[in-house]
């Protein structure tokens, strides 16, 4: 459990089902409020309510990751609605064959 009296705010995308799913769920299990982002609307929606059937907060929003600027709109809006991001995931799949220090933002 999260200590202190406010919950982080825990940022994630790809948390529609596997990996990013177990990890959303373990966070709101921690007693963080969890915002999730993908294209997996189905799987996203199934993951919140996961998160809702033990009490805790969770949102989604439908976001290509790979839109730098949908993603900062995002953002901007967890922030304005809870004043803060504590924790970012970025488990969203995207396929790139080259060394992270390599890539430009754009991929």
């Amino acid at each position: 459990m999260v200590s202190g009296t406010e919950s982080r705010v825990s940022v994630m995308t790809g948390g529609g089902s596997g990996t990013g799913r177990a990890v959303a769920l373990r966070l709101a299990e921690s007693g963080d409020r969890v915002c999730l982002c993908g294209l997996n609307e189905r799987g996203l929606t199934e993951t919140a309510n996961l998160i809702r059937s033990s009490s805790s907060l969770a949102e989604t929003a439908i976001i290509e990751v790979r839109d730098r600027s949908a993603v900062e709109t995002w953002c901007a809006d967890v922030i304005a609605r809870f004043g803060k991001i504590d924790c970012l995931f970025s488990n969203a799949g995207v396929n790139a064959r080259a060394f992270i220090a390599e890539m430009a933002v754009a991929s």
